[in-house]
């Protein structure tokens, strides 16, 4: 029997308790400090829904404005000005009790702008953010700039290659309610006593080849000069590097731009293992390019993902899904991300009088242009699809 005057403490003050909100903080912090399952400081979380689809090996296969945080090279490419927004919504289901209103859930948020210019390159400009309300939240925003430099090295013959960079910007913040700020601010121990937030500045750059027609190889770097963010003590961001291919492998029966890609990645945490990872991922397009389908998997996950595209006179309208399940982490319902893209036709110079690309109407065309068979209508622009 309870003493007289005592009353039950409900589960609601009980996840309020800032004594166990300080433990999940902690827990948490360690987590990021880590290679983890959950979540790595400022590390790449899947960007790109097309990517996520692909099982992540996309820095040869980057040519849109969602890439630009994956291998910046892959703007250089871009035929069209694009807005990316996308949505995820990582480990669904995973029950995070915590937070500074008793409830977390973790959040990713995605913009990106991009557009080609005739003769100086392509700019972009991205913002990107990732949440665990309550409790935890990361920006990053960069600015991008590429282009294609086999005109300037080699304009009569040779294999294109295309450059490009992120210029960064990384934030972090811890988020403590006020009874947990005003306890940790009287600790010399406490690991937010410098501070609950921290902003550094990161450079990312990349480089695509093209050695064959059909072949791309893309090399990319991200947060390279490793900025400090730690708060009270140093906790540099790991660089990571990612070597990849894919073959464009054309059409095949009702597979339209078949694309497989193969992918290396290498990132080495502060006082951890190095972590080399493989990535794979193939790509095809359907129904004129209606739709597509993508599948990959790497060394912890398994991934799905696919797209709808639709022309609106001067404007294209894409939307893409993708699907991430761990084989590591049990618990949730795995990833999905969700991005909606808006295109518009920058106009192209008109090709010489001379030139056999004079005689060709459409821009886009199937790659049977020899055959019996009926023409079929012209190709939709969607990235992936350089000839």
């Amino acid at each position: 029997m309870k003493p007289r005057g005592e009353r039950k403490v409900t589960r609601g003050e009980k996840k309020r308790d800032p004594i166990r909100k300080l433990m999940v903080l902690i827990l948490f912090s360690s987590l990021i400090s880590r290679h983890s399952l959950l979540v790595a400081a400022f590390r790449d979380l899947g960007w790109s829904t097309r990517a996520g689809g692909m099982g992540g090996a996309y820095a040869a296969v980057s040519d849109d404005a969602e890439g630009a945080l994956h291998n910046p090279a892959g703007l250089a490419r871009l035929e069209t000005r694009e807005l990316a927004l996308m949505y995820a919504k990582p480990f669904a289901g995973l029950d995070l009790s915590a937070g500074t209103d008793g409830d977390t859930s973790l959040d990713m948020n995605r913009a990106a702008f991009a557009f080609p210019t005739r003769r100086l390159g392509s700019f972009g400009f991205s913002w990107a953010n990732f949440n665990t309300r309550g409790l935890y939240e990361e920006q990053t925003r960069a600015l991008s700039y590429a282009r294609g430099v086999h005109d300037l090295l080699w304009p009569e013959k040779g294999p294109e290659l295309f450059l490009g960079v992120n210029l960064k910007s990384l934030s972090h913040e811890y988020l403590l309610d006020e009874r947990t700020r005003q306890t940790e601010g009287t600790s010399s121990a406490s690991p937010f006593r410098a501070g609950t937030s921290e902003t550094v500045f990161s450079v990312d750059a990349g480089l695509q080849v093209r050695p064959l027609e059909r072949l791309t190889i893309g090399l990319a770097g991200r947060d390279m000069n490793a900025p400090d963010a730690g708060l009270a003590v140093r906790d540099p961001v790991a660089p990571e590097y990612r070597l990849g291919a894919a073959f464009q492998a054309g059409d095949a029966g009702f597979f339209e731009d078949l694309t497989p890609a193969l992918e290396i990645s290498y990132r080495k945490p502060r006082r951890n293992e190095a972590d080399l990872r493989p990535l794979l991922g193939v790509e095809s397009w359907f129904h004129f390019h209606t739709y597509a389908l993508r599948l990959g998997g790497n060394d912890r996950e398994a991934t799905f993902g696919g797209s709808w595209n639709r022309d609106l006179s001067r404007f294209s309208l894409q939307l893409d899904y993708a699907f991430v399940l761990s084989s590591t982490l049990h618990d949730s319902g795995g990833t999905h991300r969700f991005t909606l893209t808006l295109r518009q036709t920058v106009p192209r110079r008109a090709p010489e009088a001379d030139s056999p690309a004079a005689e060709v109407p459409q821009v886009w065309q199937s790659d049977n242009t020899d055959s019996a068979e009926p023409s079929r209508p012209p190709r939709r622009y969607v990235p992936g699809t350089h000839n």
